[in-house]
């Protein structure tokens, strides 16, 4: 017999032993809800209940496997029979047998990603050239992306592009509404469905055919969903279908750490639990086994200004230890320094640099830190993204720079040629043959002439047309340039070509920001170029434990990336308003809310040290930064000050954790 009582403290052992009915576990960080749920499948079965009664869903197969090792270490016997699986791998189970219901046959091919990708670009390629469509109509990936993100929403993709792109003309979204049907046609002639069918098609199975949907309703006597806060419309509905029937339904979740609305994630899912299933036991596990007490009382008013969310009080099992640091420093450079240097004494004290991690809200926010560790020698793993100057976007701008600085450069020249509609690899080979006949680039601007198509001529015009801009700049050039670059279609393109077309825009004007640190533009293009050198420091993992790729390493990660994870030591950096929270939330209530949550992930992740940095101003310029709104709503008395102050642009001094 498990003695329940003994290995679960009370909040657990209550959620666990009384989980029958509909019931509402809201996990605080930190407070086992993994634990918590492992028990209760085991509770379950020592109750006698058959393991074909329960569904547990998990929004990873890891976690589903992890947590059925767990029950077979805690019973010792594995719970054979039991649904056990992400959404998807138990809806591509029950579609195996009863595809036929919905026109496949039970040997359909589940499309990866990149297969999807694939067929919806014969797709793209097919309708878009037959149609009438401007240079800037999205791409396929863009399409692509966006009938995910429609389909998992339960929204029309013609509403969905009419909000997103509202330059595009009504013929133009029409076209996009084609391309997802004549995609879902040839899925299906395919006898091929890709990951959102799955979920799709469960729900259809469930909604058009009464006889499966009693099947199972009777069958999943109990259902447990882990990170409920994390489910979109469709999951929402397949459970709230399968549990009318018994109603023994527990979701576990943390409405506080819900921040993946962009992959159309609901937290209405989670907050409107208690009325979709009257009746419904809430239990709250509130014990932190992480983070200190001084830690936790900071998140816990960090949160408080949200008014979608269940009240929660985080209380901490460690003995008090010291105060958060709020630090502030003059610009990004000196906040950089700050950080390097108080790494660099940590890990001399003995912290392991795997336990020592950087979030930041935006790629562009650790730009001048990634070029300080790499300056001081400091190994480090990117998680959650590229580093900055690898990305795509970077290095078309730096591309354009490379140019003016070197006028022979000729894999800069191709890449700022085939940036522009009709110049492909070749083209670019032919345009870039004369151009090198020139001696400066004044020359080629004026009197280059090349013998192509009336697009590709059209294009060859605008590129010249760009650096004839470009080479009469005097001052700020490379801020200048990054301006003059946008301007002229470069943000079209990046609409045209990613979802987060803002956060890129952003990037490079925080690039162009961020260059006034260097006399010259051969200075910023070698620093850049020594930047690049460090690649090899490159994880873009995402799983949990440390990999061997990240051991004696720090991590720097965006906190959405880091959602899951802890750390002894946490900096939280560029808490500046309009960057944390972005300046884009302000227009809708529910986006600050989810800026807000996603600070409060942020310090949740730090279970021994975390400090808060803020940058006073914009680079070498004196334009103030305003502090986070986040920082403005803390009680000063949660946190140890420490840096410049708003009267003293004083060097930075010496700052200790201890």
């Amino acid at each position: 017999m498990i003695n329940f009582k003994e290995e679960l403290n009370n909040e657990q052992f209550e959620a666990v032993t009384k989980g029958d009915g509909p019931v509402l576990v809201l996990a605080g960080a930190g407070s086992g809800k993994t634990r918590t749920l492992t028990y209760r499948v085991a509770y379950l079965v020592e109750q006698g209940v058959d393991p074909e009664n329960i569904l547990l869903v998990t929004f990873t197969n890891k976690a589903s496997s992890e947590m059925l090792e767990r029950v077979e270490k805690i019973l010792n016997r594995y719970p054979r029979g039991i649904w056990g699986g992400t959404f998807h791998r138990i809806g591509n189970r029950l579609l195996r047998k009863y595809a036929t219901l919905l026109g496949y046959k039970n040997n359909f091919t589940i499309l990866d990603r990149e297969d999807s990708m694939v067929l919806l670009k014969q797709c793209y390629d097919e309708l878009a050239n037959k149609n009438e469509k401007s240079n800037y109509f999205p791409k396929a990936k863009i399409i692509h992306n966006l009938i995910g993100f429609a389909r998992n929403r339960g929204m029309d993709l013609k509403d969905l592009m009419g909000k997103s792109y509202d330059y595009l003309s009504s013929q133009e979204i029409d076209l996009a509404q084609s391309i997802s049907e004549y995609y879902a046609r040839k899925k299906k002639d395919s006898n091929a469905m890709d990951f959102d069918d799955l979920l799709i098609n469960w729900l259809k199975l469930l909604t058009g055919h009464s006889k499966v949907r009693e099947k199972f309703q009777e069958q999943f006597k109990y259902i447990l969903v882990d990170e409920y806060q994390d489910t979109n419309v469709i999951q929402d509905k397949i459970i709230n279908i399968l549990a009318v029937k018994n109603k023994n339904i527990l979701v576990v979740g943390d409405d506080s750490q819900s921040i993946y609305s962009f992959r159309a994630a609901e937290i209405s899912n989670i907050l409107d639990f208690p009325q979709n299933f009257p009746k419904t036991k809430i239990h709250k596990l509130e014990t932190n086994y992480r983070s200190t007490p001084e830690i936790l009382e900071l998140a816990n008013q960090s949160i408080l200004n949200n008014e979608n969310k269940y009240p929660k009080n985080l209380k901490s099992i460690k003995s008090e230890n010291k105060k958060p640091l709020f630090v502030v420093g003059r610009d990004n450079r000196e906040q950089a320094k700050f950080i390097s240097q108080e790494i660099s004494r940590l890990i001399d004290q003995g912290e392991s640099p795997q336990e020592i991690a950087v979030l930041f809200r935006s790629a562009f926010q650790a730009l001048e830190l990634e070029l300080e560790l790499n300056r001081e020698g400091i190994p480090y793993t990117m998680r959650g993204g590229i580093k900055f100057f690898e990305q795509k976007h970077i290095k078309d701008i730096v591309s354009y720079l490379k140019v003016l600085s070197n006028f022979k450069d000729e894999t800069a020249w191709r890449r700022v040629l085939m940036l522009h509609e009709g110049i492909g690899l070749q083209t670019a080979g032919k345009i870039f043959s004369q151009i090198k006949n020139f001696n400066i680039l004044e020359d080629a601007i004026k009197l280059l002439e090349f013998k192509g198509s009336e697009k590709i001529n059209n294009s060859l015009k605008n590129v010249l047309s760009i650096f004839k801009e470009l080479v009469e700049i005097k001052e700020d050039v490379i801020q200048s340039s990054v301006k003059i670059i946008l301007k002229n279609g470069y943000n079209l393109y990046l609409k045209t070509n990613f979802e987060n077309f803002l956060e890129r825009a952003d990037d490079l004007n925080q690039m162009g920001a961020f260059s006034e640190n260097y006399k010259s533009v051969d200075d910023f293009l070698s620093e850049v170029a020594l930047t690049e050198a460090f690649k090899n420091n490159r994880n873009q993992s995402n799983v949990v434990q440390v990999e061997d790729g990240e051991k004696d390493k720090i991590i720097l990660s965006t906190i959405h990336q880091a959602k899951g994870l802890e750390w002894n030591t946490v900096f939280v950096i560029g808490l500046v308003d309009g960057q944390f929270p972005h300046r884009k939330v302000y227009e809708k209530h529910s986006e600050i809310e989810e800026e807000r949550r996603l600070f409060y992930v942020a310090v949740t992740r730090a279970k021994d040290k975390l400090y808060l940095t803020y940058p006073m101003v914009s680079s070498r310029s004196e334009d103030m930064n305003e502090v986070s709104t986040f920082i403005e709503e803390l009680d000063e008395s949660l946190f140890e000050k420490k840096g410049r102050n708003e009267e003293s642009f004083d060097d930075l001094p010496v700052i200790e954790y201890e």
